[in-house]
């Protein structure tokens, strides 16, 4: 059995309407028909034969994964209260995962990267020193060193399948 620990991405709420859908999918009708994030809840259980919640938790072979899907480019609304309904599970010695698009701010891939929220899911899952949080909107590679932070918790940065933005302009940048 394999558990499904997916999330939805900006491009997946956001893409119906730019330029490039526009130029290849003109009718504005099918686009708006066909377009996951305008119809979260129907799509995900289409395609993945679950019921969609923004903030969704499961477990796996007794480790506790957290999933918050896209909303915006600034935060998970109702990360908080969410944490909070499930904290007796999270605060044990065992670590558990956090899945969010955009970086927490000021963790992993440097305090300057694109793709980042507005610090309050940092400031949240600083709450927990044993999560591991994962993240990609910024899409840089997994093989530069500062992916992976450390601080009152830990940040991974997750690249994309697509492309990566190599870090420039900036001191010991690729």
């Amino acid at each position: 059995h394999v558990e499904k620990l997916f999330i939805y991405g900006n491009h997946d709420k956001l893409f119906w309407n730019r330029k490039r859908t526009k130029d290849n999918v003109p009718d504005e009708e099918y686009r708006r028909a066909q377009a996951i994030g305008l119809h979260p809840a129907e799509s995900w259980q289409r395609y993945f034969g679950e019921e969609y919640k923004p903030i969704w938790m499961k477990q796996v072979k007794g480790y506790v994964f957290i999933g918050a899907h896209y909303q915006d480019n600034s935060t998970i609304k109702g990360l908080d209260s969410f944490l909070s309904s499930v904290d007796k599970k999270l605060k044990k010695q065992k670590p558990f995962f956090y899945i969010q698009h955009m970086h927490p701010k000021g963790t992993c891939s440097a305090p300057w990267t694109w793709g980042q929220d507005n610090g309050q899911v940092t400031k949240i899952l600083s709450q927990y020193p044993n999560c591991i949080s994962f993240s990609g909107h910024s899409h840089t590679s997994l093989t530069d060193e500062r992916t992976l932070w450390q601080g009152t918790f830990t940040s991974i940065g997750t690249g994309s399948l697509k492309y990566i933005i190599p870090f420039g302009g900036r001191e010991n940048t690729v």
